[in-house]
């Protein structure tokens, strides 16, 4: 989740939401992404199960509000994200 949150807040407009669909893992990924989240200009604004029609996985949605500029560093270059991920 570090990797998409690198990737998506920088591309939101102030006062615009980020929704990730994530699986089982949803909470423990949100909450290794903190720091990403708050690095990235971020806020977390809800995390809630979804049942999606022939799904039996438990599904979350996570949504995310942008609430400050992105620094000009991030994204970083394609990669590099994956291969150091911004850990807390």
């Amino acid at each position: 989740m570090p990797i998409l949150v690198e990737f998506l807040l920088p591309l939101a407009t102030l006062g615009g939401l980020v929704v990730m669909q994530k699986g089982s893992s949803a909470k423990e990924e949100a909450e290794e992404s903190k720091n990403a989240i708050r690095l990235m200009g971020g806020k977390m604004v809800d995390l809630f199960q979804v049942q999606l029609p022939g799904l039996e996985d438990e599904r979350f949605m996570v949504v995310l509000e942008k609430i400050k500029a992105t620094p000009s560093e991030f994204p970083r270059r394609v990669g590099i994200p994956a291969k150091s991920p911004i850990k807390n």
